[in-house]
C-alpha cells in the first residue's frame, strides 16, 4: 500500500530543509503531534545533508481486531537521510519502524523550489506479511500516517509562520 502527500511552502527549500533538521523544531513538532519520550538520537545538519533519528512513544487507539498488533503506546523509530541544494532541491529517505507492529515504512520525501516557496513530496510504502489480516494492519497505519503527514506539514508552516 502506497500514500502520497504533497504540501507547498510560501517558503525557500533552504529555509524548510534547515528547520527540519532544528532540534527545537522536531521536539516541538512531535509534542504536537502527541508523542511522550522524544529522543533525538541523531541530527546531523550540514548546507547538503541531513541525518536524523528519532524515537518516541505515540498513541493509536486502534480497532479491536487489531488490537493483537498495536499497543495504546507504541515505541517508534524513524530514520532519515536528506542531500541536495538549495538551488535544485532535497531528496531524503526514510525508515520507520514501529516496535512490536509488524508493519515496515519506507519511503522518499523531496522539497523542490517553485516560485517563492517550494513543494514537498512524500511518498510513502507500507508492507505487512501477516496472512489474513496483514492487509488491514498496513491499511490502518497507512491512514494513521497520512493524518501524521497532514499534521506535520500544518504544525511546521505555522513555526516557520513563527505561530507556534
Amino acid at each position: 500500500m502506497q500514500i502520497r502527500g504533497r504540501h507547498a511552502f510560501p517558503f525557500s527549500a533552504q529555509t524548510v530543509f534547515s528547520t527540519y533538521g532544528d532540534p527545537k523544531h522536531l521536539q516541538a513538532k512531535h509534542q504536537f503531534l502527541g508523542a511522550r519520550n522524544i529522543e533525538l538520537a541523531e541530527c546531523a545538519l550540514t548546507d547538503t545533508s541531513l541525518d536524523t533519528r528519532l524515537l518516541r512513544e505515540m498513541p493509536v487507539e486502534a480497532p479491536a481486531m487489531l488490537k493483537k498488533f498495536i499497543a495504546d503506546w507504541n515505541q517508534i523509530t524513524q530514520v532519515e537521510h536528506w542531500t541536495g541544494d538549495s538551488t535544485s532541491g532535497y531528496r531524503g529517505t526514510l525508515e520507520v519502524v514501529i516496535d512490536s507492529v509488524p508493519v515496515s515504512i519506507e519511503g522518499t520525501i523531496s522539497l523542490q523550489p517553485e516560485d517563492d516557496g517550494c513543494i514537498q513530496e512524500s511518498v510513502l510504502n507500507f508492507s505487512c506479511k501477516i496472512p489474513l489480516v496483514g492487509k488491514k494492519l498496513a491499511e490502518f497505519v497507512a491512514g494513521k500516517s497520512k493524518e501524521s503527514m497532514d499534521s506535520d506539514f500544518a504544525f511546521t508552516l505555522d513555526y516557520l509562520k513563527g505561530s507556534v
